[in-house]
């Protein structure tokens, strides 16, 4: 015998969801496409609307918009976040995405990780692409190498294994050059040769 539990909104809008997982929990108020739902087992989305919760124990506490297919991953809330990678968390923020395993963006706007258990704490358009890597705020920060650590900043880049830029504009460790305006990194490291 089938042994979900689903609970549903009274007024889910005028585009009906697709079946959701077994034992999920959907209590969005409203979607415009019939795959916004949550269609994967044990997963929940227990507010807001236009949201999709589609992986195993996946979870969209509020927010519009946001897209969780990441196994054992959680989206807080805010607009338009994305997570795929398995046990990713975005706490909040907008157009923010995790595609990597055990990634982390805690807030902001338009940061992105993909290393292996990086982490981003806030600011707009930051990036964590090496595993382990942190780029904490700013703008246009860029944590590349394992282990690495952007704090802040603007256009800032480090990009050697567990190096780290402190802040200010257009720095980095790799011995490259960081283009104050536009962000382009020009030279060769031993450890980055990425990103120029």
């Amino acid at each position: 015998a089938d042994q979900a539990r689903d609970i549903r909104a009274l007024d889910e809008g005028t585009t009906a969801g697709t079946a959701r997982g077994e034992d999920s929990t959907d209590l969005q108020s409203s979607r415009t496409g019939a795959t916004q739902v949550a269609s994967g087992a044990q997963s929940v989305i227990s507010g807001g609307k236009t949201t999709t919760a589609s992986n195993t124990l996946s979870v969209v506490a509020g927010g519009t918009g946001n897209a969780n297919s990441g196994n054992s991953a959680a989206i807080s809330g805010g607009s338009s976040n994305s997570a795929t990678g398995t046990l990713a968390t975005i706490s909040g923020g907008g157009s923010n995405s995790v595609t990597s395993t055990g990634g982390t963006v805690a807030g902001g706007g338009e940061n992105a990780v993909s290393g292996t258990y990086g982490a981003i704490g806030g600011g707009k358009n930051n990036f964590a692409t090496g595993a382990f890597s942190t780029a904490a705020g700013g703008s246009f920060v860029r944590s590349q190498a394992a282990y690495a650590s952007a704090l802040g900043g603007l256009r800032n880049f480090s990009g050697d294994i567990g190096a780290t830029v402190g802040g200010g504009i257009a720095n980095n460790t790799s011995g490259l050059t960081v283009n104050k305006t536009t962000g382009a990194v020009t030279g060769t490291s031993a450890e980055n040769t990425a990103g120029k």
